[in-house]
C-alpha cells in the first residue's frame, strides 16, 4: 500500500484524515510531532494529513491550511509532515492500511467516520475524549483516548504505539474486532 501512494517503507506512518478546520486539532498533532521527534530523534516517523485542497500554491490554500503550513515551517517539520490533500474514497483504504496509527485530535467530533474506517483496517486510532468514536474504546485501551489540546500526552501515546510492537499488534487486533 505504501508504494502505491508514495510513502517510504521504513517510516512509521501517522495519519490524520478529515476536514481541515480548527476544531479538528491538527495544530496539537503538529506540536505532538515536534515533541516526539525531540524526545526520540532516532524514530523515523512521518505524518500524512489527508484533507483540504492542496492542488494550488500554498498562498491559495484555505486559511486553516495556510496556518498549518506556517506552523509546520515554524516547528521545522517540513521533511516529516506531508499534506496529501483530498483523496478519492476508493484510495483512502491504501492510506489507512499504510498507517501505523491514525490520530483524530478533535475538539469535537460527532462520530468520526475516518476513525471507524481506519479501525476497520485494523489500524489503532488515537482520538480525544470528546469524540463520538471514543465511545467504542473500552477502559482496557485508554492509550487510544487523549484529551483535547494536550500535545504532551498525545506525543507519549503515539510514541508508545510506535515503539512497542506487541502493544501495537494487540491494539490493532482489538480495534478491528470492535468494528466488525
Amino acid at each position: 500500500a505504501r508504494e502505491r501512494i508514495g510513502m517510504n517503507a521504513e517510516d512509521r506512518i501517522i495519519l490524520f484524515c478529515g476536514r481541515i478546520e480548527p476544531l479538528k486539532g491538527i495544530d496539537s498533532l503538529l506540536y505532538a510531532m515536534k515533541i516526539m521527534i525531540e524526545r526520540e530523534p532516532e524514530l523515523d516517523v512521518c505524518l500524512w494529513i489527508i484533507g483540504g485542497d492542496v492542488s494550488q500554491q500554498p498562498s491559495e490554500w484555505s486559511r486553516e491550511l495556510q496556518k498549518l503550513e506556517k506552523l509546520r515551517q515554524l516547528l521545522k517539520l517540513t521533511s516529516i509532515v506531508h499534506f496529501a490533500g483530498q483523496q478519492p474514497q476508493e484510495i483512502l483504504p491504501y492510506y489507512y492500511n499504510a498507517a501505523d496509527v491514525v490520530v483524530m485530535p478533535s475538539h469535537y467530533e460527532s462520530f468520526g467516520m475516518a476513525a471507524a474506517e481506519a479501525m476497520a483496517c485494523g489500524v489503532p486510532v488515537i482520538t480525544t475524549n470528546v469524540a463520538g468514536i471514543s465511545g467504542l474504546i473500552d477502559d482496557e485501551h485508554e492509550l487510544l483516548v487523549t484529551s483535547v489540546n494536550n500535545p504532551l500526552l498525545l506525543a507519549t501515546q503515539i510514541s508508545q504505539l510506535l515503539t512497542d510492537p506487541a502493544a501495537h499488534a494487540k491494539v490493532s487486533r482489538d480495534v478491528y474486532a470492535t468494528v466488525q
